[in-house]
């Protein structure tokens, strides 16, 4: 399923992200934008397994999330944002 078919690439709301696992075992932080919430977009997606507590959250929450459950890397629809666990900042924002 294309993402560009739920809308919004690069209109992504990095303070409203969730993220989650498909059952291949991928990982993808979906974040809020004009037209679906992050929770939504996962659940078109088929990301159902291992979501982010809260949902959401900052960006660097749900990457902390994915990286505190053994994730290496995932992909995004909020297109600007870092997508290994290199990228997350030491910090809380």
């Amino acid at each position: 399923m294309a993402l560009a078919a739920f809308g919004g690439i690069g209109m992504a709301d990095t303070r409203f992200c969730t993220a989650g696992r498909n059952q291949h075992g991928n990982w993808f932080i979906a974040c809020k934008d004009a037209r679906v919430g992050s929770s939504a977009l996962l659940d078109q997606l088929g990301y159902h397994h291992d979501r982010s507590d809260p949902q959401d959250g900052h960006y660097d929450a749900a990457a902390r999330h994915i990286r505190d459950t053994g994730g290496l890397f995932w992909t995004t629809n909020a297109t600007d944002e870092y997508v290994t666990i290199a990228g997350i900042p030491n910090s809380e924002r």
